[in-house]
């Protein structure tokens, strides 16, 4: 059994914004938070998700630009035990975080959405760029960094040793989706 604080990032279907948080999570994570790097899991789920499909190809090249590889992604639908095994549940929407809330009661002190971390993101999140280009995309990339960097500097220093600086540590699992 992991000792490392389960972070769930969910969105609708799981092939754009929670996979490229995970990913986004994982590099900021050993770019500016290396000494908690080995306290941290991270995965994705969606809501509405048909499980078994692969990431975007749009997010995999928008994450690319920024020099973050996705790894192997398939993907999945959120459930009572993937949310059960998470710390902490970071949704992409208020929508999300309220479907979430209605279907799963009992998860609710560990869900959040963006607004409670960034105010600039309170009613609409990070938005979905289904079906939209690649600016579309890297917009939300620039969303879920800026999301992710909030979310670490508020957590890190409750659950990880030391200030939010960079120091030693290793990299958390890059590969697979483990929440």
């Amino acid at each position: 059994m992991s000792n490392k604080l389960k972070v769930l990032f969910v969105c609708s279907g799981n092939t754009c914004r929670s996979p490229m948080a995970v990913a986004v999570f994982r590099s900021v994570l050993r770019e500016e938070f290396s000494q908690c790097a080995d306290f941290f899991e991270a995965g994705s789920a969606g809501l509405h998700a048909l499980p078994g499909l692969p990431a975007s190809p749009l997010a995999v090249e928008a994450l690319r630009e920024l020099g973050i590889e996705l790894g192997p992604h398939r993907s999945r639908q959120v459930d009572g035990e993937l949310l059960r095994n998470a710390d902490f549940v970071l949704t992409m929407t208020r929508a999300h975080r309220d479907e979430l809330a209605a279907r799963y009661p009992e998860i609710v002190p560990r869900l959040s959405s963006p607004g409670d971390y960034l105010s600039g993101m309170a009613e609409d999140g990070v938005p979905d760029p289904i079906g939209l280009g690649l600016d579309a995309y890297r917009e939300s990339c620039g969303r879920i960094r800026e999301l992710v960097r909030a979310f670490l500097v508020r957590v890190v220093g409750q659950h990880c040793p030391g200030p939010g600086a960079k120091g030693g540590g290793n990299a958390a699992s890059s590969t697979g989706d483990s929440a």
